[in-house]
Formats: structure tokens, C-alpha cells, sequence
């Protein structure tokens, strides 16, 4: 099973927290708010990973709802234009998913998760001043794993990795389970109810939109013996 996860940034006069619901007038708030409607969670409000270099930066904001599954490209070889990111220190310091989007694009059909997110886009807008939704880079699916993590009060060992020169990640303890638990800590512990947004499991997959090498890209596995691999 494969999945994708869609994000946004955008600049608020307020700022965000960890687990606040994003609705679609723009506005975000720790408690469901009656008549408005929810489109996403605040998952990260580290400045380096919210497009800060885009013109955001003050919040990453998680979509409810799974975009889908689809493959990264239609061919199994690179994009031609995205640098590798082959250690975790490269993935790591692979910051704008938005960037990526962009460069990919949103209407190439050689590359149908992009496509998905012209899609999602057209399904579920999100004000003009934000960034509008992208497919994450790996960094930033990174960073949002270790601030859900912390708001579930835990941590994981891939907080370590942050300078690493290995060419992957795979744990061996229950990495992904608490990964999992957190993620759908912070989509329901504000009030929403979980017919508004689709939970997270283990034995599935969501892609980046950052590429390893001319013949694969990343994806976020959670395996379904607990493990995380990356």
C-alpha cells in the first residue's frame, strides 16, 4: 500500500502551534471551530522547514486527507532534475518540498504523484497566501516526524541522524509505531473527529519529493514490524 501526504506553508499574523487545525479561511486554532472547515493540522513550526527560504516559514501544515496512491514517475529513472540526495545528512538538508513541486511540476504526466497534487489542490484550496500544497522533501517529512513525536511527548532515534553520511535508515526497535501514534495524536487531540481526516498505519509508504540516485526516490516506510526505513 502506498500513500502520499500533501503539505502547505503559508505566513500567519499569529503563530502557529504544533497540532493547531488549519482551516480553509486561513485562520488555525487548538479547538474545532463550528462552521468552519478544517484542512489540515500544524505539524512543524521550525522556520527552516516551513519554506522560511519561499517567503513563509511560520508553519507546515499536514492535509487531512491522503492525496492517493500514485507512482512517483512513470519510468524507473530520475527526474533529470532534482540534485541526490544519497546520505542522510543530503536528506536531511533537503528543506523545500516546494521547490521540488515546482521544479517537477504539477502537469507533467510523466510523474503522477505531482500530478496528484494539482489535483488535490483543485479538490481541497487553500488561500492564496500560502504556499498552496506540495509533496514534501524528505527533510521535511524528517522534521515533521520529530516535532509529532515531541508533541506526543517522545522522541526518536533518528534525531540523531541529523549529520550522518549513511546512504539510508532502517530501525530495528519500534520507530514507526510511535511515528505512527504520533501522527494520529496530533490529527485527533484537538477535537477532530476522524471522519475528517485518514489515519496512519503501519505497512504503508508515503512518498518525498526528494530523489536518492538515477533510480529511485524516497519514500517514509512503515513497515509493519514496527520498523522505520528512509
Amino acid at each position: 500500500k502506498s500513500g502520499m501526504m500533501v503539505t502547505a506553508s503559508r505566513t500567519l499574523k499569529v503563530l502557529p502551534l504544533v497540532g493547531d487545525i488549519y482551516y480553509s479561511d486561513g485562520t488555525c486554532s487548538n479547538t474545532v471551530v463550528s462552521g468552519k472547515t478544517p484542512i489540515g493540522v500544524v505539524v512543524s513550526t521550525n522556520s527552516t522547514y516551513c519554506e522560511e527560504d519561499q517567503g513563509y516559514g511560520h508553519g507546515l501544515v499536514m492535509a487531512l486527507k491522503n492525496a492517493g496512491q500514485y507512482r512517483w514517475k512513470i519510468s524507473n529513472d530520475a527526474s533529470g532534475v532534482l540534485a541526490y540526495k544519497n546520505t542522510l545528512a543530503l536528506m536531511y538538508a533537503d528543506v523545500s518540498g516546494k521547490s521540488n513541486t515546482e521544479t517537477i511540476g504539477t502537469n507533467n504526466a510523466n510523474y503522477p504523484a505531482f500530478q496528484a497534487i494539482g489535483s488535490y489542490t483543485t479538490s481541497v484550496p487553500v488561500p492564496a497566501v500560502t504556499s498552496g500544497w506540495f509533496l514534501p522533501s524528505m527533510g521535511q517529512w524528517w522534521d515533521v516526524l520529530e516535532k509529532v513525536a515531541a508533541y506526543n511527548g517522545t522522541s526518536l532515534e533518528i534525531s540523531s541522524k541529523h549529520d550522518d553520511g549513511s546512504y539510508y535508515y532502517y530501525s530495528v526497535s519500534n520507530e514507526a509505531t510511535k511515528a505512527v501514534n504520533a501522527l494520529n495524536a496530533v490529527l485527533s487531540k484537538n477535537g477532530l473527529t476522524n471522519t475528517l481526516y485518514d489515519s496512519f498505519a503501519l505497512d504503508t509508504y508515503f512518498w518525498t519529493s526528494s530523489e536518492c540516485d538515477s533510480s529511485s526516490t524516497y519514500s517514509l516506510d512503515f513497515n509493519p514490524d514496527g520498523s522505520l526505513d528512509l
